[in-house]
């Protein structure tokens, strides 16, 4: 048997996650140059089913970096999302989200990490982790790797968190998208620079949203349009899935339809939630990027990825404190997989109180 391959940090998954880490370690560390790893089971640059919407957070990460975009994208300066009760409509004079794609942003990464030091190992699938001795043995289909310190980034499927972690599928929703090339002069989303959010489907049995951005594929217009559900069965449910139809209801007049019968029109792929009963970190493994999410950020007043802007991300989380603090209140987010029986415990707790 062949020795494994020794490296300082070896990152599982070369996606924005993993590159991410890589840099940041490597600008911090550079004599760590040559001896920080990544395996990414694809080759860049390669298809990956995405939205490809990058907050202002994540362009303050590249700046901070000292990366350019480098690749063709649309600045999104409105938002409009409709609900049941109505629309709220998003305008702050500047980007709310840089739309790009996923295989040329990706690649982008790569090259300035390959240029920062980090050796990257193509079609390179994780199939086995084990920790013993203080380091990790990391087993592909194309060698076995050793390091006292691994990070799994390989996104909502990771076969790190699998190995060390369980393959449990409660904390994971699914998704599905496409893309429809479009008039530009005739389509709100480039007009306007506008992304539109749809939450009707909540009302229907379906506990998400709906997404239609604008984006540019090969150069040329496009509408990524979409829609998720956090809780979808994962059990041999037979029903047919509603995500198609409410997607249909969410954007009728983009007519739908006409795509279904196109083979590989419709694309899923899963997105994993936060789960306090999961495990993130376990002695010299740590989990990244799709493979975790964070609720210390949250109980902290700290912007978490997901606000585009943390002034105003802690500005709202103060203001849902100080009304707690003087109405009763049910605290439901969204990511808790608790919030339903809270919910019902609470209706029942005050249907139980005596009317005075």
């Amino acid at each position: 048997m062949s020795s494994a391959i020794k490296c300082d940090v070896l990152i599982a998954g070369a996606g924005p996650a993993g590159l991410a880490t890589a840099l940041y370690l490597l600008r911090a560390h550079p004599e760590l140059k040559g001896r920080v790893v990544a395996i990414e089971k694809a080759q860049h640059p390669r298809a990956k089913t995405c939205a490809g919407g990058l907050i202002p957070k994540t362009m303050l990460a590249l700046k901070e970096l000292g990366l350019e975009l480098e690749v063709p994208f649309i600045e999104v300066m409105r938002g409009t999302a409709r609900t049941e009760v109505g629309e709220v409509e998003m305008f702050r004079g500047d980007p709310l989200c840089t739309v790009i794609r996923r295989d040329l942003f990706d690649a982008r990464l790569a090259r300035a990490a390959k240029d920062a030091g980090l050796e990257i190992i193509d079609q390179c699938r994780v199939s086995e982790v084990e920790q013993a001795g203080g380091s990790v043995r990391v087993r592909t289909q194309r060698a076995t790797f050793e390091t006292p310190v691994l990070v799994g980034a390989d996104g909502s499927g990771s076969r790190v968190r699998a190995s060390v972690c369980g393959s449990a599928k409660d904390s994971i929703g699914r998704a599905l998208m496409l893309d429809i090339p479009v008039d530009p002069e005739r389509t709100r989303e480039f007009a306007e620079q506008r992304y539109r959010f749809d939450f009707t489907c909540v009302a229907a049995g379906v506990n998400g949203y709906a997404w239609s951005f604008p984006c540019l594929i090969d150069n040329r217009p496009h509408l990524n349009v979409g829609i998720y559900e956090q809780h979808p069965p994962h059990h041999g449910s037979s029903a047919k899935s509603p995500l198609p139809d409410r997607l249909r209801e969410a954007f009728p007049e983009l007519h739908l339809d006409r795509f279904e019968t196109l083979p590989m029109s419709f694309k899923a792929f899963p997105i994993r939630w936060f789960n306090p009963r999961n495990r993130y970190a376990i002695d010299r493994v740590m989990l990244a990027g799709d493979a975790t999410d964070s609720l210390e950020q949250l109980q902290a007043l700290r912007a978490d990825a997901i606000g585009p802007d943390p002034k105003v991300h802690v500005a709202t989380l103060e203001t849902i404190m100080a009304h707690c603090a003087q109405h009763a209140t049910v605290y439901l987010p969204s990511h808790d997989p608790e919030s339903a029986a809270r919910l019902a415990g609470a209706v029942q707790a005050a249907d139980s109180v005596p009317a005075s």
